[in-house]
């Protein structure tokens, strides 16, 4: 994987219609976006060092990470189940949604998500239908063949 030395991630803020929240941003500007969504654990090491690797994926990407959990970062399994269960799935969407606009109106024109179980659930809802190129439901092998 690659290191945070070599391609920081910026920490920003995404305004929706009736909040603010974080989300992580790394890679070239203008290049396709990807919105890459947390696991139950939350935005932690290993989502994070998946945002960068893609990032660095063939011609270079932009990629995003909406902080779901608003922070918060599960250490064991009961902690990711609570998290995971106590989600606002309906803001979740609009967290989504406001990152794929971000991306948009920050020179990324092509834009798809990409993640595991919180993906999954999401996809299940139908709420992307014309917002994302496309959502793969699982990681991907993140190596170029």
């Amino acid at each position: 994987m690659a290191s945070d030395a070599a391609a920081p991630l910026q920490k920003i803020q995404i305004q929706r219609e009736d909040t603010t929240f974080d989300a992580y941003v790394v890679g070239k500007e203008n290049a396709p976006g990807i919105v890459v969504l947390q696991e139950w654990w939350g935005v932690d090491y290993e989502i994070k060092n998946h945002a960068i690797h893609i990032s660095q994926l063939g011609g270079g990407y932009r990629a995003l990470i909406p902080d779901l959990y608003r922070g918060k970062v599960a250490l064991d399994v009961a902690e990711a189940q609570h998290l995971m269960e106590g989600l606002n799935w309906q803001g979740a969407v609009k967290d989504i949604q406001a990152s794929v606009k971000w991306l948009k109106s920050n020179g990324s024109s092509k834009n798809l998500g990409i993640g595991g179980c919180t993906n999954v659930r999401l996809q299940g809802e139908g709420e992307f239908a014309g917002e994302l190129a496309a959502a793969p439901s699982c990681w991907p092998a993140l190596h170029e063949q």
